[in-house]
């Protein structure tokens, strides 16, 4: 399990690190075009809530058991948790997907389908309404990986917790 752990702490650097650079190139090209402020504002929200979840990754890669070290584990658990359901009910939708995308959805239209979507690097949150008859349901199988890893460490630190306080 420590390797899986550290297979998926060090993804999600790379990926917060993609997130980064991304979104610096965005604010470089708004400075230089002159674009809105609307969209320089968000890429900085962007740019400092994904360098929050890069040390935070960091800080599991070469951390301790502190409380601190715990917090963390917890943040990204729930952090994936967003990730795993795409879904679009009757024209209101939400998903919110960070790096690499494997999604297996079902989808009902004037017909059902269930089909596979993937892509290397996505980031996009999509919380909106439009009115429509589809209903989409998503489940990305990365985040949800992700998740169990992280649930699977966090339940072994609550274990190794209570066992030292009862010796």
């Amino acid at each position: 399990m420590k390797i899986l752990f550290r297979v998926a702490v060090i993804y999600q650097i790379a990926i917060w690190i993609i997130t980064v650079y991304g979104y610096s190139a965005g604010i470089l090209n708004s400075i230089w075009t002159n674009k809105d402020s609307v969209s320089f504002m968000a890429s900085i929200a962007v740019i400092v809530f994904s360098v929050i979840v890069l040390i935070s990754n960091l800080y599991l890669l070469i951390g301790n058991n502190t409380s601190k070290y715990f917090k963390n584990l917890v943040f990204n658990k729930w952090l994936n948790f967003l990730q795993i359901i795409n879904i679009s009910l009757l024209g209101l939708s939400f998903y919110l997907t960070v790096g690499i995308q494997i999604l297996v959805y079902y989808i009902y239209d004037n017909s059902q389908r269930i089909s596979l979507v993937y892509g290397f690097f996505k980031l996009r949150l999509n919380c909106t309404y439009v009115e429509s008859n589809i209903i989409f349901v998503g489940v990305n199988i990365l985040p949800l990986f992700l998740f169990f890893i992280f649930n699977k460490v966090i339940e072994q630190k609550k274990l190794k917790m209570i066992s030292d306080l009862i010796s």
